[in-house]
């Protein structure tokens, strides 16, 4: 069997390339948001400094999130991996073409990814590197692979996770934005501005991960948090209790993240992210 899958290598289970467009879009989010991050800013990967871990099928998800969101020309990849992967047929074909790896000159803008199988433990590792001043990825003679940075690993970092958080909507990779932002200092900082997914904490106050928003439907959400708004209203309202400054305090919030959020055109304002 070709270490690289033919169209009619594919596994049949469940292909995410055969799903409607909406579903096949939550779907490998929803996959790779499964996946273990691994490692960030790893110094000996460079070109793609954000390392994912899971199985084949996660693999697939991500090598499908990257290819359906990033134009032809500014996605180079290399791939290494025994077996069939569940992979969209045009993609399947460009791979095979080229004997596992997608060359791309480097110009603004380029995404750049790397996907092989620990022997090991039989794992997928997918390496991830986006960079606005572009990084290319060729075959030379003997079949080697040329791989020519232009920027500083340091920004290509940050903007990896920062593109990674845009295309899946996980708050994780702001997390570890916003860290390396304060041990790095005033450039790394400057890189970080951007609008966060929660600015004003409403999802955070009502103990809920906002990308939850993306697979359920408006009305269970809305269901959801009216509940919490007469369950906190009835058990640490004035009218009926007694509440100490902090109860009182998180009454507050609770009602003004339930302002928002129950209202479909606040949330929507608020949300902005959702339509990303």
């Amino acid at each position: 069997m070709s270490e690289f899958p033919l169209p009619s290598e594919a596994p049949r289970a469940v292909e995410l390339f055969n799903l409607p467009p909406k579903d096949r879009a939550l779907e490998r989010v929803r996959l790779v948001n499964e996946m273990r991050v691994e490692k960030v800013g790893d110094r000996d990967q460079p070109a793609w400094p954000v390392d994912l871990v899971g199985d084949a099928e996660h693999a697939a998800a991500f090598l499908d999130l990257v290819y359906q969101t990033t134009p032809t020309d500014r996605l180079g990849a290399t791939l290494k991996f025994q077996g069939a992967m569940m992979v969209d047929p045009v993609l399947a074909e460009r791979i095979n073409q080229g004997n596992g790896v997608l060359t791309v000159k480097g110009g603004q803008e380029t995404t750049v990814i790397s996907i092989s199988q620990d022997k090991a433990t039989g794992k997928f590792h997918c390496r991830f590197g986006y960079s606005a001043k572009g990084t290319s990825i060729e075959k030379s003679y003997g079949n080697n692979v040329n791989i020519n940075i232009t920027n500083n690993p340091d920004f290509i970092t940050d903007e990896s996770i920062f593109r990674l958080y845009r295309l899946t909507g996980n708050p994780s990779f702001t997390e570890i934005l916003g860290i390396r932002a304060e041990l790095k200092g005033r450039g790394a900082t400057a890189s970080a501005q951007f609008k966060p997914i929660d600015p004003k904490r409403h999802y955070a106050t009502l103990g809920f991960n906002p990308y939850a928003l993306r697979f359920l439907d408006e009305e269970t959400f809305e269901t959801l948090v009216k509940g919490m708004k007469r369950e906190v209203a009835r058990k640490l309202h004035p009218d009926v209790a007694h509440p100490i400054k902090s109860e009182l305090d998180y009454l507050k919030r609770m009602l003004a993240a339930c302002d928002i959020l129950e209202s479909k055109d606040k949330r929507n304002e608020y949300s902005t992210w959702l339509n990303d």
